[in-house]
Formats: C-alpha cells, structure tokens, sequence
C-alpha cells in the first residue's frame, strides 16, 4: 500500500511522486527474487493513459481507442445507453477490425451530450505467446468532473493473472487498486521541486499508522 502526492507544473516542465505513506506485508515471503517482482512491476504494472495515442503495455504499444488512428484500427458496436454513476452514457463495444492485431478489447462510456468525454473504460488484452507469464489482463478506469468542469482520473485498476513458472501448473492473479483524489491546481511551491529525483519518499513514509 502506498499513499503519494504526485505534483505537475508545465513551466519549466517536471513532475514528482511525493511518497507519503508506505507498507508492504507478505510479498516478500511468497516472491523469493527480486527479479520477479522487477518484471512484474516494469513490464505489467504500467500506467495506462487512455489520452495518449500509444500506450506502452507489456513492452508493446498498443494504440488507444479513443485515438484518430484507433478509428481505423477498431470496430466499434454502440450496445446501450445507460447511467454510470448518474451521467447519461453511450455504452461502446470495441475490438480491433484484425483479430490478429495486438490490440485492447473492451468497452467504452461516453457521455451522452456534445462533449463525449469518456467516463469509464474496461479495457483488455488477450494472451500474448511472447508475454508467456501473462495469462490475462483488464484494466478499469473511471472518470469524474471537477467543480471548475475539467476531468480526471479518479479510479485506476489493474488485474493481472500471472503464470510465473513454466512448472508450476496454477496462475496468481495480481491486482492494483488506485485512487485519486483531492486534485488541485493551486501554485506549486518551487521548493517542492528542489533536486533532479522523480520520486521521493518521506523519512516516516514506513512508519505511519493506517489512518
């Protein structure tokens, strides 16, 4: 479990992870190695940003479908309108025109009025033969509206079903839950800045209480 503070500014451009509180239990006892986990993190664990054209998962771009180039690259079924969390939205059905194209496969919904902002999407891969630990994937993300009108990432879930040994017959499923909260776009203070890290960690980020 981790909570951190993730900071932005455009001018100069840079952004930090501010880790605040931290805690781990169990993960050390079932993974023996440091190199699992080190895959598992980098090649799985990725961020997944549905705004950028390619997004890079599992070591492989995907094209987003949302993207100019998804509209060419993905067959699109409206299958319903519905409410998702009280807006009004267009529930899409997408997967890529070549089904031996490496793509996502997933649903969309979209708000039904003239902005079509996505306000939800479940997204999934299928099983890659040169990703051999990697049995299934979704990811899910939710959007919501700020008070000002703009929109962010408030929900980012992440499940993973892993085969991590070739003699082990059985899967583990890895999950990653996040949400964010309490957005500002107040100043920044400069001193938050200080120093060439992209993450930092508190000196009592391990020894915070649940709370």
């Amino acid at each position: 479990e981790t909570v951190s503070q993730q900071i932005y500014r455009r001018q100069p451009h840079q952004q930090r992870t501010i880790i605040q509180g931290q805690r781990s239990k169990g993960i050390n006892d079932f993974f023996q190695t440091g190199d699992i986990i080190n895959t598992v993190v980098k090649d799985v664990f990725t961020d997944v940003d549905l705004y950028e054209d390619h997004i890079r998962l599992l070591q492989f771009p995907f094209i987003s479908p949302i993207s100019e180039e998804g509209i060419g690259f993905y067959r699109y079924y409206i299958e319903d309108t519905l409410a998702v969390g009280g807006d009004q939205c267009i529930h899409l059905h997408f997967l890529p025109n070549n089904q031996h194209d490496r793509g996502f496969r997933g649903d969309l919904y979209i708000l039904n009025d003239t902005t079509w902002h996505v306000r939800r999407c479940e997204l999934t891969i299928p099983k890659m033969s040169n990703v051999n630990f990697v049995e299934n994937m979704q990811v899910i993300q939710d959007y919501q509206r700020m008070p000002d009108g703009q929109w962010v990432l408030t929900l980012d879930d992440m499940a993973v079903e892993l085969r991590l040994y070739d003699f082990i017959p059985t899967t583990g499923v890895v999950t990653r839950t996040t949400r964010m909260s309490d957005y500002s776009f107040d100043p920044i203070d400069d001193k938050l800045f200080k120093g060439s890290m992209k993450e930092v960690t508190d000196a009592d980020a391990r020894m915070r209480d649940t709370t």
